[in-house]
């Protein structure tokens, strides 16, 4: 059943088709190993912007379709860590600009599409005073700090009824643009310090267990549900349980895993998709486990799903995973996420005149037509631009999966 749409909640994916993209070494089922692309993980990545996707559109059956955000943290915790490792690896430094700059090739350009799309839907579609905060909201969007902004400005993260931010769902951008900044250099001190993987792997676990602790403490302690959604603080757990994972995989031996712990990694997947599909049919927004333990809960059961689709690359979950339409939707993915939020409120049920399942199937619809034309025509040239220095662009091609048979 379709259900009114949801129109206090919004996730992000952009880190899954952009580092994924930037990972690439020759096929491996070996463990220690820098990953090549893994189609698998283009397909979990499918499967988490589906869940925002239902959820906005007020499909019943995924209350907790929101958590679809989180699994993506975690994807990007485990591919941007694996990067910045083998660059330390290779080349005992992080390059920081160039890092940053990717990044930004990467991310900024469907960005301003979607700015100009929502400034003209604003001024020409809508009535004065329906988003009377959308100046500030797009200017903390472009700045990646859109949580804190919808903190500070009070805004009611669960209010029905009301017309949200066109640009509410860039609070999760913004998290993970925050964790690019912070993340390398972080990494790149402790490195220079003499921390050793196991330091590394602690300090990721440490701080997870942390932001857990922190967020059931405001929780306790009567914080409001927006800031413990929306908070870098309160929400880094599932990015940094990516990260440990990622220090994880690189650490064990380079041996070609054997059958036994093949199948092992392969029912460890099972499990954690499971769990995954469990939460998202299971929990909503009122749920105290949800603010109490539940976000660390997910963000296991997706680096086990990870992991699966990592290096498991024969088992029946990442051969399920790595079929052709879950790989496409996962490569494009990023676009699905910016667009579909602020489309499904232009797309509205007076606007077309439909409901329930017409009115979902035209907004999805519309929303893979536009997310498609962004990925082809915008996203993707832009990444590639002969304009950038040879240097440079010698740098996106080794760094660019879109080169291999085909993470993040």
């Amino acid at each position: 059943m379709v259900q009114p749409e949801r129109t206090g909640v919004s996730v992000s994916t952009s880190s899954l088709s952009n580092s994924q993209e930037e990972l690439q070494d020759p096929d491996s089922s070996s463990i220690g190993e820098s990953i090549s692309y893994r189609a698998g993980l283009d397909g979990i990545r499918a499967f988490a912007v589906l869940a925002v996707l239902c959820y906005h559109g007020g499909v019943s059956w995924v209350p907790g379709g929101f958590l679809g955000v989180d699994v993506f943290f975690v994807l990007s915790g485990f591919l941007i860590t694996t990067l910045l490792l083998k660059e330390l690896r290779s080349r005992e430094t992080i390059g920081l600009v160039a890092f940053w700059a990717r990044r930004a090739r990467r991310l900024l350009p469907a960005l301003f599409l979607v700015l100009i799309f929502c400034a003209i839907f604003v001024l020409f579609f809508t009535t004065p005073g329906t988003y009377p905060s959308f100046g500030a909201d797009a200017l903390s969007s472009l700045l990646y700090v859109a949580n804190w902004h919808f903190i500070f400005q009070g805004s009611n993260y669960f209010a029905l009824g009301a017309a949200p931010s066109l640009l509410e769902h860039t609070w999760s951008l913004a998290i993970e643009e925050q964790f690019y900044v912070l993340w390398p250099l972080i990494l790149l001190g402790l490195f220079r310090i003499g921390a050793r993987t196991k330091i590394l792997f602690g300090v990721c676990l440490v701080g997870a267990l942390a932001s857990t602790a922190w967020m059931a403490w405001l929780f306790h302690h009567g914080a409001s549900l927006s800031r413990l959604y929306y908070g870098t603080d309160t929400h880094a757990e599932c990015i940094l349980i990516g990260a440990a994972l990622a220090l994880a995989f690189l650490a064990l031996n380079r041996q070609p895993l054997s059958r036994r712990w093949q199948q092992v990694l392969g029912g460890a997947g099972w499990i954690g998709l499971g769990l995954i599909g469990f939460l998202m049919w299971h929990t909503t927004f009122s749920d105290s486990f949800l603010y109490q333990g539940e976000f660390l809960l997910l963000a296991l059961s997706a680096a086990a799903l990870t992991l699966c689709a990592s290096v498991c690359a024969r088992s029946v979950l990442t051969r399920l995973l790595s079929l052709g339409i879950l790989v496409f939707l996962g490569r494009i993915s990023y676009g699905l996420y910016l667009w579909h939020f602020p489309l499904f409120q232009w797309l509205s049920a007076s606007r077309v005149h439909l409901s329930g399942w017409p009115l979902l199937g035209v907004r999805i619809g519309v929303t893979l037509v536009v997310a498609i034309c962004s990925f082809f025509f915008v996203e993707r040239p832009i990444r590639h631009s002969l304009i950038l220095s040879k240097k440079t662009a010698s740098k996106d091609r080794a760094h660019s999966l879109e080169e291999t048979p085909m993470p993040h």
